[in-house]
């Protein structure tokens, strides 16, 4: 399942969850299975790993444990606004919240964020995110224009039909919140679907002698139905493959 933040939309509403008693259960659930929640921040392009060490209904305050690396922990800090993501049994938990602050707890130091108002509990088949094939790659076309000379194809590492995942180096640059129509995603055996992706996710790494790669997460834009469809085919198509293969 994809665990970037969804935008939350109109439509998602059937999936909140309003009731605090069963927030806080949620929450509570989330401590007691050790699960591992992703504070997401800087328009989601950083992020922090940590779990949630304790629910405070009557302060309204959720605690959460540090980074392990005190400059995430500090960016987070310098954050306005935050969206927690998690599974339970499969189903995304998502929230969010406001500037984070440092606390104590147990003698130690945590992280201190406002026990939310509402959650969304994201089950639909669509966000599930599948590992697309090293051997016979993926790879999704963006159109000549935005400082691109001619088309360009980038290796799909992951794909979804809420989205891709891509990798890349350099000279290639994307940045948070670009809006790119008219990609072309060929699915061999089973069509084509062309869309406008919004760029929501980036990561940059270094990799073998300081190599720069990044990791980035674009999402679907008003996608038809036919062309969902197609990719639920194709997703279908991997996993029947993977299947035969264990």
């Amino acid at each position: 399942m994809d665990m970037l933040p969804v935008p939350e939309r109109p439509e998602d509403e059937q999936f909140r969850v309003h009731s605090r008693m069963e927030i806080i259960g949620l929450l509570r659930e989330l401590i007691a299975r050790h699960t591992l929640v992703t504070l997401y921040f800087g328009g989601s392009a950083q992020f922090v790993l940590t779990t949630i060490l304790a629910v405070n209904p009557d302060s309204e305050e959720i605690i959460l444990d540090t980074s392990s690396k005190p400059e995430d922990t500090a960016a987070l800090m310098r954050s306005d606004e935050i969206a927690a993501v998690s599974l339970l049994d499969e189903v995304k938990i998502q929230f969010r919240a406001g500037r984070a602050e440092r606390c104590a707890f147990e003698d130690g130091e945590a992280i201190r964020i406002r026990l939310p108002e509402s959650m969304l509990r994201l089950q639909r088949r669509n966000f599930y995110r599948i590992e697309t094939p090293v051997v016979r790659p993926l790879e999704l076309v963006l159109p000549a224009g935005d400082g691109r000379a001619k088309p360009v194809a980038l290796r799909v590492v992951d794909l979804s039909c809420g989205g891709v995942g891509v990798a890349y180096g350099p000279p290639m640059e994307l940045e948070l919140g670009t809006v790119i129509p008219k990609c072309r995603l060929d699915l061999p055996d089973v069509g084509t679907v062309t869309a406008s992706l919004e760029v929501r996710f980036l990561m940059h790494t270094s990799g073998p002698g300081g190599a720069q790669r990044t990791r980035c997460g674009l999402q679907f834009l008003d996608l038809p139905a036919a062309s969902t469809a197609l990719l639920q085919r194709y997703i279908n198509k991997l996993e029947r493959e993977r299947r035969s293969t264990t």
